[in-house]
């Protein structure tokens, strides 16, 4: 995974397959908004999430953390497909 060592700030990725979520939707939109604070240059951030529980907690905090000129979130049910993602240009 060679895009860890070269952009460890700007491609980030989240795996969630082991984790099981139960998040009401304003903790969901917490975590996101803190995650502006810290994250504050443009990336990319993949999130693994199998799970159907987690998966849709997840879309839903894509929805509440990508905006213009920041990070773009993206769920993916494989870490194939996460790692595609992530290493397009």
């Amino acid at each position: 995974m060679i895009w860890q060592k070269t952009t460890p700030y700007q491609k980030r990725l989240w795996d969630l397959s082991n984790i099981k979520l139960d998040l009401k939707i304003y903790e969901i939109d917490d975590i996101a908004e803190y995650g502006k604070t810290l994250f504050i240059k443009p990336g990319k951030l993949a999130i693994i999430a199998p799970d159907d529980n987690a998966y849709n907690e997840m879309r839903i905090f894509e929805a509440f953390r990508t905006q213009q000129g920041h990070t773009k979130a993206r769920v993916y049910r494989s870490m194939s497909e996460a790692l595609e993602w992530l290493n397009k240009l």
